[in-house]
């Protein structure tokens, strides 16, 4: 019970919107090589809505690890968003891995708590091996430190400018805490074909989905997603923390378009609401945290009792 409180802080993370490029056929595409496979780093609304099926991750080959983003990127959010696209590469043989960073909850000290998963197996990865992630149409990059730097998107496309960006703004793999277990919960997900930009593993079933679309009507992927008629209710985690964020998108009687993200907000006045319910928003699930943390002691308290010793701490230190 107490895990599953602190996810609920990350409900307040899915409010903002910014500003972007509308995507095209010249703009959009943005492809990189890594091991032989060709891949395209621009991460969509509704592939974000899942992991992207990679060649690896069919053969169960991806490796998971912990870690944590800087909220910055919450600029790009979109209801239901689940996934952000990365990129890692080898300190001394170069090599590089396509990544996939996933929201699963959220530290005790407030930071979002990610799995990123790469595309290559352990024996591939070495503590040296440095991470970014990206925004979703390549603009900048994000790292395990909470530091966030502009790129130059078409640059990108080029080996060399992508191992000086990864190799001077990533953070080290290092001795993070490798995420048994996870690759294979993700290929368990619902697959929705989407047949220009592949497959996603989502968790999301199909009412999930109708849930999006209505915050978002004017989305058009979103009618195939509802369409596939094998999506499945999932009890996973991750979709879990996304339906907690959706029920306040819902709750704060959020406008039914500009979701997407070449969207822009109407106004500063709207900014501000956005950020000031975020903050209240914030604040109370702190409270409400906080509560069941005082739970949770006194619960201590009247045990050690029973068995007739003193406890040492009433309640939370000041």
């Amino acid at each position: 019970m107490f895990a599953w409180k602190i996810v609920f802080l990350l409900a307040m993370l899915s409010l903002v919107g910014c500003a972007k490029p509308t995507l095209n056929a010249e703009n959009g595409p943005i492809t990189a090589s890594d091991n032989g496979t060709t891949t395209n780093i621009v991460c969509l609304s509704h592939q974000s809505l899942g992991v992207q099926s990679t060649p690896a991750l069919q053969r169960g080959e991806g490796t998971a690890f912990e870690g944590q983003l800087s909220d910055q990127i919450m600029g790009e959010e979109y209801p239901g968003r689940i996934r952000r696209n990365g990129w890692a590469v080898n300190e001394k043989d170069d090599r590089e891995f396509f990544v996939q960073f996933v929201r699963v909850g959220i530290y005790r000290t407030g930071e979002s708590m990610y799995y990123f998963l790469v595309d290559g197996k352990r024996t591939d990865l070495t503590p040296d091996t440095k991470v970014v992630e990206l925004s979703s149409f390549g603009e900048f990059v994000s790292n395990l430190s909470d530091k966030t730097y502009p790129i130059e998107r078409d640059e990108f496309k080029k080996k060399t400018y992508r191992l000086e960006t990864v190799r001077k703004y990533g953070s080290r793999i290092g001795t993070r805490r490798e995420v048994f277990g996870f690759v294979e919960r993700v290929r368990k997900w619902n697959v929705y074909d989407f047949e220009q930009e592949g497959k996603i593993y989502s968790p999301y079933g199909a009412e999930d989905i109708r849930r999006i679309k209505r915050i978002n009507p004017g989305y058009t992927p979103l009618e195939k997603m509802i369409a596939n008629g094998h999506a499945t209710i999932s009890t996973d985690p991750v979709v879990t923390v996304a339906s907690i964020a959706l029920t306040v998108i819902e709750g704060m009687n959020a406008p039914s378009t500009g979701w997407d993200y070449s969207s822009q907000l109407p106004s500063r006045a709207v900014m501000g609401a956005i950020i000031a319910y975020s903050g209240q928003t914030r604040l109370a699930l702190i409270s409400e945290l906080n509560a069941e943390i005082d739970k949770l002691n006194a619960d201590i308290g009247k045990l050690k009792k029973e068995r007739g010793e003193a406890p040492k701490n009433k309640g939370r230190k000041p």
